[in-house]
């Protein structure tokens, strides 16, 4: 089964939904999304709640998918490429 990348580009980070277009109930950003897409970004996820390292971020993003625009987070976000980082993080 080919997957369609595009949708599940890192460039709409906050934006509640698969990407810059998947489903959502409105367009709403929030913190719990944005710390999903995060996770997902750094740790490669995919399961949604059952993903080891990201299932609770999934699940505190859940609600603002599907409330979020209602609860007046509807907003628009710039459209900027997301880049991959070019290192780890570290601590000093």
């Amino acid at each position: 089964m080919l997957i369609d990348e595009s949708r599940y580009s890192y460039s709409c980070n906050g934006r509640c939904g698969a990407g810059c277009g998947g489903t959502a109930l409105g367009n709403a950003y929030t913190q719990d999304c944005f710390s999903h897409d995060i996770c997902s970004w750094f740790n490669n996820a995919s399961g949604g709640s059952s993903d080891p390292n990201c299932g609770d971020a999934y699940d505190a993003a859940v609600d603002d998918t599907l409330t979020g625009a209602a609860r007046g987070c509807g907003q628009t976000n710039p459209s900027n490429a997301a880049q991959a980082p070019s290192g780890s993080p570290s601590c000093s």
